[in-house]
C-alpha cells in the first residue's frame, strides 16, 4: 500500500466515523421529546406574538404616555 492510499483511507475512515456519530446522536432523541419541544416552541411563538401586539398597540402607547403625564408634578 502506498502513502497516498493510506492517507485516503485515513481521511475516509475519519469522515465516516463523524457521520456515524452524528447519525447515532440524532437517533437517540426520543420522538415524543421532539414533538413536546415543537409544541412548546409553537406555544412560545404564540405568546411572543401576543406580547408584540400588546407592545405595539397604539392605544397602549397612548395610555402609557397619559399615565406618565399624570405622574409629573405641575
Amino acid at each position: 500500500m502506498d502513502v497516498f492510499t493510506f492517507v485516503f483511507l485515513v481521511v475516509l475512515v475519519g469522515c465516516l466515523s463523524s457521520l456515524a456519530q452524528g447519525w447515532l446522536r440524532n437517533r437517540r432523541a426520543p420522538r415524543g421529546e421532539v414533538e413536546q419541544l415543537r409544541g412548546e416552541l409553537d406555544e412560545l411563538r404564540a405568546r411572543v406574538g401576543a406580547l408584540e401586539s400588546i407592545a405595539t398597540d397604539p392605544r397602549a402607547t397612548l395610555r402609557r404616555e397619559l399615565d406618565e403625564l399624570e405622574r409629573k408634578p405641575i
